[in-house]
């Protein structure tokens, strides 16, 4: 499933010729966007990725894993692996950069402070972590890293 905040490329076309099910909304807030997307999930089990990110085939066969024996726990962390203008960035705190990405719905809301968004967890919920990376594009080059500041 995508939601899609009126993109002006080809995201439509290429996400309804794969199957997927599409949903457009204006976007007003990060956390309401992330947050109306999880709502329109047909599942309990979801697992959020943002356009500039992308999962690994690792990462992939570690969820596929974790379904077939009932997800043990209400939520899982995943490794953000940056990608910073020419290569991956493993300094400064970047990395692991844990975000938990992979939940149950029904424990989970999105939340914190605009523009970051935060998945906040019911209290008393049990999270696991992934050991694999999720990949995040953050800045392609420093014209990219400006624009993003100012929209932030």
């Amino acid at each position: 499933m995508i939601l899609d905040s009126y993109s002006t490329d080809a995201t439509e076309s290429i996400a309804r010729s794969s199957g997927a099910r599409f949903y457009q909304r204006k976007l007003d807030s990060f956390i309401k966007q992330m947050q109306a997307a999880v709502d329109l999930a047909s599942h309990n089990w979801v697992f959020c990725i943002d356009q500039d990110e992308r999962a690994t085939e690792e990462l992939r066969q570690t969820v596929i894993s974790l379904k077939r024996q009932g997800f043990p726990k209400d939520g899982y962390t995943v490794k953000r692996l940056n990608f910073y203008m020419t290569d991956w960035f493993t300094r400064c705190g970047w990395y692991p950069d844990r975000k938990i990405r992979l939940f149950n719905r029904q424990k989970a809301h999105w939340g914190g402070h605009e523009p970051h968004s935060e998945l906040l967890m019911d209290k008393g919920t049990a999270i696991g972590h992934l050991p694999c990376c999720l990949q995040h594009y953050s800045y392609c080059n420093l014209s990219h890293q400006i624009v993003k500041m100012d929209l932030f």
